[in-house]
């Protein structure tokens, strides 16, 4: 018994040599993908795109590993290899670095119909998919009124079919907008620059203090001044109670003209 004692002593250190000499390897991380998404179809045939990254430089995927179970909805149109260079960046106060080099996938994809797919793609053995949901545009404005455009009348039908709208500059000086959602959307954002000035102004559907996020209710924003010999984009995103995310743009210019927008 004795000598059996000593064995398995003399074999449990043997292992715990072998195991400081060859230290246990680290495991790759899994790509970083999405494996649901809602997209938006403002015109047919338009494209989209799917992002997989954190790939090793010898992580590769092919063209013909990428397929589409509905081509009917969205197609594949093209696949784009990139390399992102290492990075510094802040987490916790503390810099953390990025040595190495990683790779990532651009899968953009045609959409041609209301529908669900899943695109499929193959990573070395792995296969990866994402559920791809199109949904067309519908627009989620009830009101929406800026002095000086328009007499300052509502101009929520302007976006009726299309995302976005052009008027010919400002008729009278102004500086406030104020917005209605359709029921079950909410505004997220409103942003509003001037390209003649730089300037540039964003309202979120939150504000933080003292690192808490509280829900806000955007139904107004103050503009400032606007003249009529300059040019102005207002970007509005909403989104609705089932996650649905979409943006409509205006652009008020007397010589700018804005031609779709996704």
């Amino acid at each position: 018994m004795l000598n059996k004692t000593k064995r398995l002593i003399a074999m449990l250190l043997s292992l715990v040599v072998i195991m400081s000499v060859f230290p246990k390897m680290p495991v790759k991380a899994a790509p970083t993908y999405t494996q649901e998404v809602t997209m938006v179809m403002y015109e047919k045939n338009q494209i989209a795109n799917l992002y997989i990254d954190d790939l090793a430089a010898a992580e590769t995927i092919s063209s013909a590993d990428v397929t589409s179970s509905k081509s009917s909805v969205a197609s594949i149109y093209s696949i784009t290899r990139e390399e992102q260079e290492s990075e510094t960046e802040v987490v916790e106060n503390d810099e953390v670095t990025d040595d190495s080099n990683t790779y990532s996938y651009t899968i953009s994809i045609k959409l041609k119909k209301k529908g669900t797919t899943v695109i499929s793609y193959k990573i070395g053995t792995e296969t990866y998919s994402t559920t791809v949901k199109v949904v067309k545009y519908t627009n989620p404005i009830k009101t929406l009124k800026i002095t000086g455009v328009k007499s300052g009348k509502n101009i929520a039908s302007k976006t009726k079919t299309n995302n976005y709208v052009n008027f010919k500059g400002v008729k009278k000086s102004g500086s406030k907008l104020s917005i209605t959602p359709k029921s079950g959307w909410t505004v997220e954002k409103i942003t509003f620059s001037c390209s003649d000035t730089g300037e540039t102004k964003t309202w979120k559907n939150y504000v933080k203090k003292s690192g808490v996020k509280t829900a806000k209710v955007i139904s107004s924003a103050s503009l400032g001044t606007l003249k009529k010999d300059y040019t102005y984009l207002i970007d509005i995103t909403l989104v609705n109670s089932k996650g649905v995310r979409e943006t409509v743009n205006y652009c008020i210019s007397s010589h700018l003209k804005i031609q779709g927008v996704y």
